[in-house]
């Protein structure tokens, strides 16, 4: 009986420590991917200019597109916490809790500070396109008009 009791507790703390371990890990992965969203946020910031627009619009577009994963570690996050909740003690729990909406809060900061720069950049990007269509229609019409001379 004492044996089969001993048991059960060990299985209960190995599944607690498993539990938390996740936790960790998927923690980790989603803070690592904010500091990352961060960071471009920050670089994309400090130096915009017209002609690297596109190339920081690519960029941008590309990283934010694994938000989704981003996402899901916070629902995984919540059902470990769930899961844990009978597990350990309240204030075990709150942690816990505080640092998933730690985590949250952050996303939304900086995914409205995204949506600002994808702004920015599209505008860099339309002024660059015309920058670019007008020194076009500049050659092409300063082309004819030497062929205009040329012809008289």
């Amino acid at each position: 009986m004492i044996m089969f009791a001993i048991a059960v507790f060990q299985a209960t703390l190995t599944e607690i420590y498993s539990q938390c371990q996740r936790y960790y890990q998927v923690f980790q992965a989603a803070n690592d991917w904010l500091e990352d969203a961060q960071e471009m946020l920050q670089l994309a910031g400090n130096g915009l200019d017209v002609e690297s627009a596109e190339e920081n619009l690519k960029s941008h577009m590309e990283f934010f597109s694994t938000e989704d994963q981003f996402h899901s570690n916070l629902e995984e996050l919540h059902s470990l916490v769930a899961t844990l909740d009978p597990l350990i003690k309240p204030t075990g729990k709150e942690d816990l809790e505080q640092k998933v909406a730690s985590l949250e809060l952050r996303s939304q900061r900086m995914s409205r500070d995204s949506g600002a720069q994808v702004d920015l950049l599209q505008r860099y990007f339309r002024m660059f396109c015309v920058l670019c269509f007008s020194e076009m229609n500049f050659h092409t019409e300063s082309s004819n008009t030497r062929m205009i001379y040329i012809s008289t």
